[in-house]
């Protein structure tokens, strides 16, 4: 609320509006890792039931990880095979791309699973993204 004093305005508030502002850099950032994070469980849950299995060693170790992008400030999620020491398999990008000198075929599962949602990851993100805004 507005008040008139003899030399100016008072604005009753405004240290509270500041704070808002100050602090939104950081909510909108959360509220974007947030939803990237439930969109990349999509492509994650997608790309388990593509992925072959012989053992089910490969399929277990996908998982999403929240990664620092090299060429800028920004954090994404990513869908990755964890390593041999975190219990996962070392053969992930050959089964997913081929290794030719090797005789194995490629039988992509990560990029059809993210090319085949787009639009329900688009849409996570945006019903993630519309509710997260309206809880602040």
């Amino acid at each position: 609320m507005a008040r008139a004093r003899r030399w100016g305005v008072y604005l009753e508030g405004f240290d509270d509006l500041l704070k808002m502002v100050e602090e939104m850099p950081d909510k909108v950032n959360d509220i974007l890792e947030d939803a990237t994070k439930e969109a990349a469980q999509i492509v994650l849950a997608d790309a388990k039931r593509k992925v072959p299995v012989r053992t089910g060693k490969l399929r277990d170790s996908l998982d999403i990880r929240l990664e620092k992008s090299k060429k800028e400030t920004k954090k994404v999620w990513q869908v990755y095979s964890k390593g041999v020491s975190k219990g996962g398999v070392r053969y992930a990008f050959a089964v997913e791309g081929g290794a030719p000198r090797r005789g194995i075929k490629a039988q992509p599962f990560l990029r059809p699973a993210l090319d085949e949602n787009k639009d329900n990851v688009k849409r996570k993100i945006s019903e993630v993204i519309v509710q997260r805004l309206g809880d602040l």
